[in-house]
């Protein structure tokens, strides 16, 4: 059987590649609705409600209570010790989808019965394989992984229960936990932006 190579401007494309993945997230914000009138300066304690969703609404409403406590707000179980309530669902909730790139060179099946042997070759969705040789690929490194999280938020009055406030953020990443941080942290900065005064970083 004949071997063909591919030098060159394939690999340092791949290269390239690889490399772009590595740096790419991605976000998307809905425009936040607010009640016109509400008092947002005496809101300081939150109650932690409910965030469904058939997955991540345990990790996510943890990392609110972070959030929260990090932007300076009292955080309470109980609604009747609280100013607000904040609850959601998780829109959005997908682990790592990991991309792989193989170190060194590998030959692979081409046209007309030829191989082609290309060297430092990416390959997705085989993010499952623990055994390379297995493939007779040379050993391999994951060059990134992006897992993707959207939240949808709403406050309610703890007294009045009516809904003061309320906004959605999708957010793609390198990994679940640093998702799931962007999200809860770009909606506590929402809730923040509402409070006249207060101080609000505009960059993670």
């Amino acid at each position: 059987m004949k071997s063909q190579k591919a030098h060159g401007g394939g690999n340092f494309c791949l290269l390239a590649f690889a490399l772009c993945v590595l740096t790419f997230c991605s976000s998307c914000a809905t425009p936040k609705k607010v009640k016109s009138g509400y008092n947002f300066n005496h809101v300081k304690r939150v109650a932690l409600g409910t965030f469904q969703g058939a997955q991540g609404g345990g990790p996510v409403g943890q990392e609110f209570v972070r959030q929260l406590l990090d932007a300076g707000f009292i955080v309470t179980a109980q609604a009747q010790n609280a100013d607000v309530v904040l609850s959601g669902t998780v829109t959005d909730f997908r682990p790592a989808d990991k991309m792989l790139v193989f170190l060194g060179t590998a030959t692979f099946p081409g046209p007309g019965g030829k191989s082609v042997e290309v060297t430092n070759p990416i390959v997705s969705g085989m993010a499952q394989t623990a055994d390379a040789t297995a493939l007779a690929l040379p050993k391999t490194q994951m060059v990134t992984e992006s897992a993707s999280v959207g939240v949808s938020a709403q406050l309610n009055d703890a007294q009045t229960k009516e809904l003061v406030w309320s906004n959605a953020y999708s957010y793609e990443g390198l990994n679940m936990p640093s998702a799931i941080q962007t999200v809860a942290r770009s909606l506590v900065r929402s809730i923040r932006r509402q409070i006249p005064g207060a101080a609000v970083a505009e960059h993670p």
